[in-house]
This record gives C-alpha cells, sequence and structure tokens, in this order.
C-alpha cells in the first residue's frame, strides 16, 4: 500500500551501555519486520503477554511491535516495579512473559509477600544474564515453563528457545 522503501526508513535504539557508552543502533523497517518474523512462534497467539520492558529498550520495543502487528494484546510497564508487576498478571490472568531473572524472581517473591495468584503464568522467556539453578528449580516447582533467548540491541535475537524446550 506505501511506495516507499522500506530499507529507507530507519530509526536508532540505543545500546545499554554495559561496555562502553551507549551507543545509537540503525535498524531499518525491513529489519525490523525481519526480525518479527523470525522470532513469532505460533504460542504467541494464545493468551495474554505482559512487557516488563520500557518501550524505549530492544526488548521492550520488540515485544511491543510483535504484538502490535499481530494485533494481540499484551499488558506493558513504563519502569519496573515487582509488586506492580505481579499485581498486572495475577489481575489480568497474564499466560506469559519475559525478562531477566530480577524481574522474575522480585515479582514472585512480591506475589509471595502480597498472597497473589500467579498459577495464570505459564512460560517465562529469560534473557540478559545467566539463570541461576535456584530460579529454574523454583520455576519448576511452580509449573512455570522458563526458556532462554539471547540478543543485543545491534542482533535482537540471536537465539530463541521455546516454552517446549527440556529444562537443562
Amino acid at each position: 500500500p506505501f511506495d516507499v522503501d522500506p530499507d529507507a526508513l530507519a530509526y536508532l535504539v540505543y545500546t545499554s551501555g554495559t561496555a562502553s557508552r551507549p551507543k545509537g543502533v540503525m535498524h531499518t523497517h525491513r529489519s525490523w519486520m525481519a526480525e518479527l518474523h523470525t522470532t513469532f512462534v505460533p504460542d504467541d497467539r494464545h493468551g495474554l503477554h505482559f512487557s516488563p520492558w520500557p518501550p524505549g529498550h530492544v526488548a521492550g520495543l520488540l515485544g511491543f511491535c510483535r504484538f502490535w502487528a499481530l494485533g494481540l494484546p499484551m499488558v506493558i510497564l513504563d519502569h519496573w516495579d515487582g509488586r506492580e508487576a505481579a499485581r498486572l498478571v495475577a489481575t489480568h490472568r497474564v499466560t506469559a512473559t519475559q525478562g531477566t531473572p530480577f524481574h522474575l524472581t522480585t515479582m514472585l517473591d512480591a506475589a509471595d509477600a502480597d498472597g497473589r495468584d500467579l498459577s495464570c503464568l505459564a512460560d517465562y522467556q529469560a534473557g540478559a544474564t545467566p539463570v541461576p539453578p535456584a530460579v529454574t528449580e523454583r520455576c519448576a516447582r511452580l509449573g512455570l515453563r522458563i526458556y532462554r533467548a539471547y540478543g543485543m540491541t545491534e542482533h535482537p535475537t540471536v537465539t530463541r528457545g521455546s516454552p517446549d524446550d527440556p529444562l537443562e
């Protein structure tokens, strides 16, 4: 419908700056749509998803765009708060989310402290840092399927597991 070269449309997403100062990484609409296409999982169409990432982070932008492009509802936060995340997951009966082990443990700890039922949460995609064995064991006890993803601002998804992958 648009007479525009998808490689001509570009935008910047900024790195975290963990190794040095943050840098702007240019993505075209074509590179972003390729990312959305290759990271789509059929299970994405079922249930309600929650994103703990702000939209200015590559994971937040990717999550928002993926569900927006598919026309699916999602719950988002503009900044991380484990207690608020637990409330939103319980209230809206969120079925899947993603984040770091920090996001997961602070949300689960807050749910325990507040007596919130997060049994609706079935899948957790963990990334950004190694997942301690105690976290995967906790998830297994709760019936929460945890799986890994790895990426970076320059290449948002290098590899992604599936909720059905074996824990080990």
